[in-house]
């Protein structure tokens, strides 16, 4: 039975991505130091040129404590179920504690699959997913549908406009759940 704290789509997800943080990045005193690895092995699978990469290499440089964080990058096309396959086991063969990056909705799957079956925690800030297997994913971003739909049933609006990007809108169950609006969905391209 897994701790309320760990179940998928809890409220306590922004806490354990805190917990997450923090730990990578508190500096550990001189007496534990000694019993702990100098170097942790951080995993990433980035697109290349992504700016979530960007920020990756530039939190790794901000962070001087011990231990170190030793990252092992791979840029990727996060699409190719193949990419994202030899890519993963790298990182594992690596001995990475956790992998960040990004993943597609057409390999998203996969991803959680293999990080069930090796346990390996995915931290990203990709897309929420409507998984309850995703034990071992922890995003960054929250799920949109809940509070939108809040939204529109606190203020009785009929109609309204909504902005997204290609990547998130398109994996939110909104319009499926609306009736269709004045009988019209549309996607901006942009």
């Amino acid at each position: 039975m897994r701790s309320p704290l760990c179940r998928p789509g809890s409220a306590w997800t922004p806490l354990l991505t805190a917990l997450l943080v923090l730990l990578l990045t508190a500096p550990l005193p001189l007496s534990g130091a000694a019993s702990f690895p100098g170097v942790i092995n951080i995993g990433g699978l980035f697109p290349s040129g992504s700016h979530e990469y960007e920020v990756f290499r530039f939190a790794l440089s901000q962070q001087q404590d011990v231990p170190r964080l030793q990252p092992q990058v791979d840029l990727v096309d996060t699409g190719s179920s193949f990419s994202m396959t030899y890519a993963f086991c790298s990182q594992f063969s690596k001995g990475v504690y956790a992998i960040l990056g990004m993943y597609d909705r057409r390999t998203v799957n996969m991803l959680m699959s293999f990080c069930g079956s090796l346990h390996v925690c995915f931290v990203t800030p990709s897309f929420p997913v409507p998984n309850n297997n995703a034990q071992f994913l922890l995003q960054l971003r929250p799920p949109l549908q809940e509070p939108l739909m809040a939204l529109l049933e606190h203020f009785d609006w009929n109609r309204f406009v909504y902005m997204y990007s290609a990547n998130t809108g398109l994996l939110l169950k909104i319009p499926g759940e609306l009736k269709e609006v004045e009988g019209c969905v549309r996607r901006r391209q942009g």
